[in-house]
């Protein structure tokens, strides 16, 4: 290769965030996808994806009432009972795999902005950093980015790659 050529790569966020996508492929929700990385100085300390808790029913087998009603239902329900859900979210799972301690000072690299559930287990773990590709839903983007502005942790979201 010459000097001259240009070699074509990506950068940090764009690597980790193609991860986040690809690691959202072995999903098992039928409403979303959604896949995670947390890195902390350029390595990757866990990776996570939603889907229901280990060793239960896969969510499109059956596993989650609430997917499989509003799926069958063919209706879009945004944030309704979400409680009811038995799906793990990608950053609750990415956490879950790590102590503490490696996760402060972390970025996490997310292909949905966090929900507030998350968002608080983000804080906990003192990560300083989100990264994320797709909104869920104005208001609650709103809320979310208010409260990781409010402490002092930075928000970026990526264009698709």
């Amino acid at each position: 290769m010459e000097e001259s050529e240009e070699f074509n790569r990506p950068n940090w966020d764009q690597y980790f965030i193609n991860i986040a996508k690809l690691t959202s492929e072995r999903s098992n929700c039928i409403k979303r996808r959604v896949g995670c990385v947390i890195v902390k100085d350029k390595r990757i300390l866990s990776l996570g994806y939603n889907g229901t808790p280990a060793n239960t029913l896969n969510c499109y087998q059956g596993g989650c009432k609430r997917c499989m009603d509003q799926y069958n239902e063919s209706d879009k329900i945004a944030a309704k009972h979400l409680d009811l859900c038995m799906c793990l979210h990608a950053e609750e799972n990415a956490i879950l795999f790590v102590s503490k301690t490696d996760l402060k000072d972390s970025t996490i690299y997310i292909t949905l902005i966090p929900c507030i559930s998350c968002v608080k287990k983000i804080l906990q773990c003192q990560i300083k950093r989100v990264v994320y590709i797709n909104n869920y839903s104005e208001e609650l983007d709103k809320i979310t980015i208010d409260i990781l502005k409010l402490n002092n942790i930075e928000i970026v979201k990526c264009d698709e790659f």
